[in-house]
């Protein structure tokens, strides 16, 4: 039998579940080639592309730009990451708040990892304006329903984070 750290190192890309909160000896770990969307984020978001740290998708209800990222893990909580995947999350989540401040204007941008419902990890990223639909209210449980993107302007905001942000397309 092989001693475990060796089994670690030599699958150091794929998932591996654990039974216990994970902290300094749990490790969550990725697979991207196993990854699988949550349904409710499916039904409720437009893909866009792939980040570093994760998938990237574009909230239905165009009232307010609100981007969804989604890690590839099976860690449930964002302090659960592993230090690298956390770093490479933050610097996403970063990212898009750079770009929504100087490129589309929101003076201010929110984020958050809540999770109830949905159990898959994923970071809301916001941008808010005081003359946003549900201002100065969290958007969730808050927002109601506004119009649809059409398929240009998700083209166009996918465009702009290609250029800004080094999204990639995904198939």
């Amino acid at each position: 039998m092989v001693p475990a750290k060796i089994i670690r190192r030599s699958i150091t890309p794929a998932i591996l579940s654990v039974g216990r909160p994970l902290g300094k000896r749990g490790r969550a770990r990725y697979n991207p080639c196993v990854f699988t969307l949550h349904p409710q984020l499916q039904a409720d978001c437009h893909p866009l592309g792939q980040l570093t740290g994760g998938r990237l998708l574009l909230h239905r209800n165009a009232a307010v730009t609100w981007f969804i990222l989604v890690p590839e893990t099976e860690a449930a909580d964002l302090l659960d990451l592993p230090e690298a995947q956390l770093n490479s999350i933050m610097a996403d989540g970063r990212a898009l708040s750079a770009f929504l401040k100087n490129e589309r204007n929101f003076p201010k941008v929110n984020f958050g990892a809540i999770g109830n419902l949905v159990p898959q990890l994923h970071l809301h990223i916001v941008g808010r304006t005081p003359e946003d639909a549900c201002w100065p209210q969290p958007v969730w449980g808050n927002l109601p329903e506004g119009p649809a993107y059409t398929e240009p302007e998700i083209e166009t905001l996918r465009n702009q984070l290609i250029e800004h942000c080094d999204l990639q397309p995904v198939d």
